[in-house]
């Protein structure tokens, strides 16, 4: 039998020890606990490139897989695995956990395709039992391949896209079946049995070869081999069935089945030339007997049976004995591999992420509904109370000389504060970031759209690299517009920049007045006469400043409790309930794959002990807001009707109000700083995660453009008749005394 072996893809060697300790403590876990399961992965991964072996591949993948459970994708270890087929050897590496299993289940499965005894003898027939037990789990192993490609982040490399995987597939269906065939042979079943079963091998490597023509690294002499495989079996199919009718002395339709058999050896014939010796040999021994027993069975039947050849014959129905399968000792069921337990006491990933998705949503919620709401309060007090002119009126009254004592407060606050110039400093200094952050954002998409037009303007291709550009640019393209998106959010940024910038300039005047001396200021109001307050004038003061205090005491403690949410939002943790949720899991189910949507119960529970409180609070708190509204618009027009007008208090008044009207939109701006210094450290983060996400597809993309040009180049060498014959690798394994050939029984012994 002539089998092909895939090669199996390298490793290079890695260290755990660095990033796994170092995230270990990122996490606030001791680092030394897990010393011995650092050294255990280490030794195992180490074993691939010393020794290799399916039993060293069968405990790594355990020992990953346990480690994955714990650890998170991108652990900071760059895995670098080389091509095997294909026109390239070029490093593949992605610092991606999910990329090393992949490439270690894809070994597995290779090494389950090299089951070609050592000896030369005839193959009994518990070797083929066991040579189609092992290709049956190359198919489910390649099949199980694919699917971990498909979720991973990132374009895969090409020899682990789908249509290499789906020719790898077919070809260990193929070669399984093939093994079904030849026990059938070996057990000297009838000729119409053994035809359904060389029928359903020859469709098997049809599967392959289509597969194969859009795979941009299966070289030629596999394809070449493929198709005379495929010819060689249509015609061993009905060259049995053309067997069977002879044993029926049905000797017109037998004759009519081997027409056929050599009708469909053309495609075979014109391969044969450019694939290894053993199968050549075999195909064309094969298509000798078919024609030799052509000829004698055309003399017999015209000259001793006369029976008329049939018009047409039926198609060959193909029995299947190929299934997928996968390793007993690596799967616990279709969809889930087994896993030896490493680093027990440390959290889980998904459970590490559950922690940061809740503390993301207790920050969003107190920053988004309680604090936010709190400030648009305090906003709407503001709003209020300039409309009425307070406290501007009332102190103008109160004082009619100098400056007031609450703006004597406030520009002590700003004065410590920085003032303007603090606010003016921040801005520059976020508009500094913000043009890095632009800059970034352009530079990667310089990158992608010149990695695009050079796509493009590559030359002819065949439909197999046609179709892998065609995935790379529109993977290219979702990632600019992952770019863009960014950009744009940028820009509305920017938009946002622009109006505090606009603010400040139409406020900075007064708040700078705010942050100079008391003598400076006072030049700023101007006094007003002085007179006597009659009682109902006294009265009405002192109502409005009475029920002004209740607003502002309650504004006041609205301060404490922010700073008491800050504190305990910033304390807050829902690890404890995390690890309790863990244990009780660990306790039901090990092996189910966990994520961070299993917390998702966990996580809303706690929001609402933790939060629901101050939402009742903050909604009592608009309520009684409220309520003194309506008390301070009541006292004010009581006011306002009791007092006395003169052009200097009015103007006074004006003044003063609008210096409390200066410091409020103060703290508005320290407020709009802060965010946007928080938004553009963000940013700052997530361009560079992008750059780097551009950097290592665009370099990805260039080991495929570069891959490519040699297929390019290759093919259309074939194109123009290069000829091929001495260009095959790497060839299929062929053991001496199993080749059919032409002296052989018809009944295909060996």
């Amino acid at each position: 039998m002539d089998l092909l072996d895939v090669p199996l893809r390298n490793p290079e060697p890695v260290s755990f020890n660095e990033p796994i300790r170092k995230y270990i403590e990122e996490v606030h876990e001791n680092a030394a606990a897990y010393a011995a399961d650092i050294a255990e992965l280490q030794l195992a991964r180490d074993l691939l490139t010393s020794q290799g072996g399916v039993h060293n591949y069968k405990a790594y993948a355990k020992l990953l897989l346990g480690a994955m459970k714990k650890l998170p994708p991108d652990i900071g270890i760059n895995f670098t695995w080389h091509s095997s087929i294909g026109h390239s050897q070029a490093p593949v590496r992605y610092s991606s956990l999910q990329f090393e299993l992949c490439n270690v289940v894809y070994n597995i499965a290779a090494l389950y395709t090299h089951v070609l005894p050592d000896s030369h003898a005839p193959l009994t027939a518990d070797e083929l039992k066991f040579m189609a037990q092992s290709l049956q789990l190359g198919v489910g192993l390649f099949e199980y391949t694919a699917t971990l490609i498909s979720k991973l982040p990132f374009v895969p490399p090409l020899e682990l896209d789908v249509y290499t995987l789906n020719t790898l597939v077919a070809l260990c269906k193929a070669q399984a079946q093939e093994c079904f065939w030849r026990r059938a042979a070996l057990d000297k079943m009838k000729s119409s049995s053994i035809s359904r079963l060389a029928i359903q091998v020859s469709l098997y490597y049809t599967e392959a070869i289509a597969a194969a023509q859009k795979s941009c690294v299966i070289p030629a002499d596999w394809i070449h081999h493929l198709t005379v495989k495929k010819s060689h079996f249509a015609v061993a199919a009905y060259y049995r069935q053309a067997l069977a009718h002879l044993e029926k002395s049905q000797y017109g339709a037998e004759v009519a089945y081997l027409k056929k058999a050599v009708e469909l050896s053309k495609e075979g014939s014109i391969s044969a030339k450019y694939t290894s010796q053993p199968v050549s040999d075999a195909f064309a021994g094969l298509l000798a007997k078919v024609q030799s027993d052509l000829i004698s069975a055309e003399r017999d039947n015209d000259m001793i049976y006369l029976q008329q050849e049939p018009t047409s014959i039926g198609l060959i129905e193909p029995a299947n004995m190929t299934v997928s399968r996968l390793p007993d000792d690596l799967f616990v069921d279709s969809t889930t591999m087994r896993h030896e337990p490493l680093f027990k006491s440390l959290l889980p990933f998904a459970a590490r992420r559950a922690i940061l998705i809740y503390k993301d949503r207790a920050t969003t919620l107190v920053e988004a509904k309680v604090l936010a709401a709190y400030s648009n309060l305090k906003a709407d007090i503001v709003g209020f109370l300039a409309k009425l002119e307070l406290p501007g009126s009332l102190e103008a009254i109160e004082k009619p000389l100098g400056v007031p004592r609450s703006i004597l407060t406030q520009s002590n606050e700003v004065r410590g504060s920085g003032g303007i110039e603090m606010i003016t400093r921040a801005l520059n200094d976020v508009t500094e970031q913000a043009k890095m952050c632009n800059s970034i954002v352009d530079e990667l998409l310089q990158r992608i759209d010149a990695k695009q037009t050079a796509s493009l303007s590559s030359g002819p291709s065949s439909s197999a690299v046609m179709n892998k550009v065609e995935e790379s640019e529109s993977a290219l393209a979702s990632l600019r517009d992952e770019v863009v998106a960014y950009k744009d959010t940028l820009s509305t940024a920017a938009e946002q920049d622009d109006i505090i910038q606009r603010r400040i300039s139409h406020h900075g005047p007064l708040i700078s007045i705010l942050g100079q001396t008391e003598d400076i200021i006072a030049t700023t109001i101007p006094n007003a006469q002085v007179l006597l307050l009659d009682d109902n004038l006294k009265k009405a003061i002192f109502d409005l400043r009475s029920v002004l205090s209740e607003l502002y005491s309650e504004s006041a403690q609205w301060d404490k409790r922010i700073q008491q949410i800050k504190v305990r939002l910033e304390m807050d943790s829902v690890e404890d309930d995390i690890r309790k949720e863990m244990r009780d899991f660990e306790e039901i189910n090990d092996s189910v794959s966990l994520t961070a949507e299993r917390f998702e119960p966990v996580i809303q529970d706690r929001l609402l002990r933790q939060y629901d409180s101050d939402l009742n609070m903050l909604s009592e708190s608009r309520k009684r807001v409220n309520d003194l509204f309506k008390e301070v618009e009541k006292a004010n027009q009581i006011f306002q009707n009791s007092r006395a007008r003169d052009q200097w208090s009015i103007r006074r008044s004006e003044i003063i109000q609008k210096l409390n009207e200066a410091y409020a939109e103060y703290n508005r701006l320290k407020g709009f700083i802060e965010q946007t210094r928080n938004f553009y450290n963000n940013a700052s983060n997530h361009v560079n995660i992008l750059a780097r996400k551009v950097k290592a597809f665009v370099k990805s993309l260039e080991i495929e453009f570069a891959e490519m040009s040699i297929i390019n180049e290759d093919r259309a060498n074939e194109n123009e008749g290069e000829d091929l014959s001495g260009i095959i690798s790497p060839q299929p394994r062929a053991a001496q005394g199993k080749i059919w050939t032409a002296d052989q029984s018809i009944t295909f012994q060996e």
